[in-house]
């Protein structure tokens, strides 16, 4: 699966599932994603550390609104986009970041990290988790404290993947 074909899956799953309070397993999309296999490990990492995983500049849609729009609760509906990604989250949208934990759990499959009691359902403690995994199995750059590091990785690798 292309880093496009990954985003256009997470991108519609995500935002089909974003007033669901649990992890929709049986989307088209999620399905589509855990077929994959550990192909879009790397994607589903940097998408799980980023600390930018919901763009309220295109309100998780990844595309540029046209110009003058503005969200109007009486109609609720939505305009056709421009096409062009938007400028602030460079064509990512919004992400279920607790999808991303459980597509990795399903596809790592007996190579998972061990969630201990007290990080179960504790968002943070589960990021840094998988974190540490990821640069273990090579999928990420170790963390630094070095100016770009980790954060650095993701905005450079963002910018070329989802443009």
């Amino acid at each position: 699966m292309t880093a496009t074909e990954y985003r256009q899956h997470m991108r519609t799953y995500s935002k089909d599932t974003m007033v669901m309070s649990f992890v929709v397993t049986d989307h088209p999309d999620y399905q589509a994603l855990k077929a994959a296999g550990m192909e879009v490990a790397p994607y589903l990492l940097v998408d799980l550390i980023d600390p930018d995983w919901h763009c309220d500049a295109c309100y998780g849609e990844g595309f540029e609104f046209p110009a003058g729009w503005a969200w109007d609760n009486k109609k609720r509906n939505w305009p056709t986009d421009t096409g062009i990604p938007c400028p602030k989250c460079m064509g990512k949208g919004s992400i279920n970041t607790w999808a991303c934990i459980m597509l990795l759990t399903e596809i790592a499959g007996d190579d998972r990290p061990k969630v201990e009691v007290y990080m179960q359902g504790r968002h943070a403690a589960l990021i840094d988790l998988w974190r540490k995994w990821g640069e273990l199995r090579g999928y990420l750059p170790p963390t630094t404290d070095t100016p770009g590091g980790l954060v650095g990785f993701i905005k450079k690798l963002g910018s070329k993947i989802w443009s």
